[in-house]
C-alpha cells in the first residue's frame, strides 16, 4: 500500500464493527476514496473530531490497488472547519446521498462547495436540497426530451423523474397519487434543466423566479430518489 496525502471532504461515513467506521472522501480532483477507518469511534479518537461533513480536511491514508482490499486511514487535519450544527443541513446530506452512487469528477468537487456556499449564506435548506437533486439528474441524463414522458405524452399535472422510463407524465406514473407537482412546479424542474452550464444550473435554482414550495417539492424528489435506490439495490443483488 502506498501513502497518499489529498484535501477534500468526507461524503460518507458508515459504522463498522464496534468503534470502527467506513469513510467515504471525495478530493479536490473530484476522486472518490473508500477507507477502513479505525477506532474512530473511541472517545479519545484524535481523527473523530475533523470527521465532519462540511469540514474541509488534509487527509492521509494507505492506499490500496488491490480491488478486494479497502485503503486505510492514517490521519486527518481540519483545515477549515464548518458550524457543527451546519454539517447536519439537509443539502449537504442529500450531495453526500448522491455523490455516493455516481461516478465523481472535478465537476463534483465544484458542486459540493457550491452546496456549502449556500448553507454558509444560509440559504434555505430545502431550496439547497431539491438544487442537489436537479443536479443529479442534469449531469446523469443530460439527452432527456423535456417536454415528452417517456412513453410519449404530453406532461400534465405531475411527473416522476427517476422511473424506468426516465421521465413520466401522471398518466403513466405508478406514483402518480404521490406528491403530484402543480404546472408551475414542473415549469421551475423543466427550467432548471434546461439550463446551459453547470454555473447557469446553479444561478437559476436560486433566482425566486418561481414561486415555490420547496418542501413539496424536495418531498417529490426525495421519494423518487430513495425509489430509485432501492431498484439499484434490487439489481445489484441480482448480479452477484
Amino acid at each position: 500500500m502506498s501513502l497518499i496525502v489529498t484535501k477534500g471532504y468526507l461524503i460518507g461515513k458508515y459504522k463498522y464493527k464496534l468503534f470502527d467506521e467506513i469513510l467515504v472522501f471525495l478530493n479536490e480532483y473530484g476522486n472518490k476514496f473508500v477507507c477502513y477507518a479505525l477506532g474512530t469511534r473511541k472517545i479519545n479518537s484524535k481523527n473523530s473530531f475533523s470527521l465532519i461533513f462540511g469540514n474541509f480536511l488534509e487527509f492521509e491514508f494507505f492506499y490500496s490497488n488491490n480491488p478486494e482490499k479497502i485503503s486505510k486511514l492514517k490521519k486527518v487535519t481540519t483545515l477549515n472547519a464548518i458550524n457543527f450544527e451546519n454539517s447536519f443541513n439537509l443539502g449537504i446530506l442529500v450531495a453526500n446521498d448522491i455523490l455516493s452512487i455516481k461516478k465523481t469528477n472535478k465537476n463534483d468537487y465544484i458542486f459540493y462547495q457550491n452546496i456549502l456556499l449556500k448553507v454558509y449564506k444560509n440559504e434555505n435548506e430545502l431550496a439547497i436540497a431539491v438544487y442537489a437533486y436537479i443536479y443529479y439528474l442534469y449531469t446523469q441524463y443530460p439527452e432527456w426530451n423535456f417536454y415528452k414522458c417517456g412513453l410519449h405524452h404530453s406532461y400534465s399535472d405531475s411527473i416522476d423523474l427517476f422511473n424506468s422510463n426516465l421521465f413520466k407524465c401522471s398518466k403513466c406514473s405508478v406514483n402518480q397519487q404521490t406528491y403530484n407537482l402543480d404546472i408551475n412546479e414542473i415549469k421551475f424542474i423543466l427550467y432548471l434543466l434546461k439550463s446551459s452550464s453547470l454555473d447557469e444550473l446553479f444561478i437559476n435554482c436560486f433566482l425566486n423566479k418561481y414561486n415555490i414550495n420547496w418542501k413539496k417539492i424536495y418531498d417529490y424528489l426525495n421519494y423518487l430518489f430513495n425509489q430509485y435506490i432501492r431498484i439499484l439495490n434490487k439489481e445489484k443483488k441480482k448480479s452477484k
